[in-house]
């Protein structure tokens, strides 16, 4: 398959975070070549008592400055949290070249390749998630459909089921009626949030994950799901847990709700120290049209560390895997 394109055409090479370095064990050094005398055996047993010394020495002193240096992976209390939000744009038979089938492989592929602790996703249809259940192995998700069940578009958290258990889950509708199938305010379709208490097998520290799509079309629901989403969390939050929001809010960082949120959030690209990538996340697949919007979101809650931000390009034969771009934030947790 081919490699990865940036948004100029070009192959790019990895720009995940968390690329590994090559390490080199301590005893690759050059050492000095020790002699031995053949008239005795006694220098073989001397050498072979310096050499276990010297061991010992050396992995007592590996053993004592690896506790006093703050490494941020391995488990560690501060070790990062990747978290992506991801629309992946519903299997429409009138996408042409850019229809599930033909870019499917390409998103499982980009997913796979940053490998995040929790992804929220939108705009998956029942066929889409199951697809994507099977191919992402690590993977397990939580999330119904915004019409009941298994029916219609999920907001689907996945989570690496290898790093992370789930303690509690559920689904609530941006309305009124948030308890049951409902369309809110001047809403074109049913909203949903799905919802998610998770707890780090490595490092034990417990969090929330929240993961929604506002409506494209009303501009009160917009606003008033803000309001609902952010009393919900405080409602579900009552440990007081740190929290994680995605989501395609389909807002520019300008509007009325997006500051309904940041009130109680923090934008994690506005936070991040480090960003790559355009600001803008919505393509409609066009390759040549500059992304400008921003529309997709991670925040976070106060306390929340973003050590960086990245909006991922990547594109094969001038295709992109869906019409909106991914986003994804290291986190680290307070």
């Amino acid at each position: 398959m081919p490699g990865f394109q940036s948004t100029a055409g070009r192959r790019a090479g990895p720009t995940g975070p968390g690329t590994d370095l090559q390490r080199t064990a301590f005893w690759q050094g050059n050492a000095a070549p020790q002699r031995t005398r053949k008239r005795s055996g006694h220098s073989v047993v001397m050498t072979l008592k310096i050499s276990l010394r010297s061991l010992t020495v050396t992995t007592l002193l590996l053993f004592l400055f690896s506790s006093c240096v703050p490494f941020r992976d391995g488990g560690s209390a501060d070790a990062p949290l990747t978290v992506m939000s991801y629309n992946v744009r519903y299997d429409s038979p009138d996408d042409g070249r850019n229809r599930w089938e033909n870019r499917r492989d390409m998103l499982v592929n980009q997913v796979l390749f940053h490998h995040p602790h929790v992804m929220g996703t939108q705009e998956v249809l029942p066929n889409q998630l199951r697809y994507l259940r099977r191919q992402l192995d690590d993977y397990e998700y939580v999330g119904e459909g915004r019409d009941g069940g298994n029916e219609g578009e999920h907001s689907a958290l996945f989570y690496d089921k290898r790093k992370l258990r789930v303690e509690d889950s559920g689904t609530f509708w941006l309305s009124p009626t948030s308890g049951r199938v409902s369309t809110g305010w001047d809403a074109a379709l049913p909203r949903i949030v799905t919802w998610a208490r998770f707890r780090r097998l490595d490092t034990r520290e417990s969090f929330m994950a929240f993961n929604t799509h506002f409506d494209h079309v009303g501009e009160t629901a917009r606003i008033e799901s803000a309001r609902l989403l952010v009393n919900m969390i405080s409602q579900l939050n009552r440990d007081r847990l740190p929290v994680v929001v995605t989501g395609d809010l389909n807002l520019t960082p300008d509007t009325e709700a997006i500051a309904v949120l940041t009130d109680y959030l923090e934008d994690a690209y506005a936070e991040a120290p480090v960003r790559l990538g355009p600001e803008g996340t919505f393509t409609g697949f066009d390759y040549d049209a500059p992304a400008n919007r921003r529309i997709d979101y991670i925040m976070v809650s106060s306390g929340v560390e973003v050590l960086r931000f990245a909006t991922l390009t990547d594109a094969v034969d001038r295709r992109f895997p869906s019409d909106h771009f991914p986003v994804v934030a290291d986190l680290v947790l307070p």
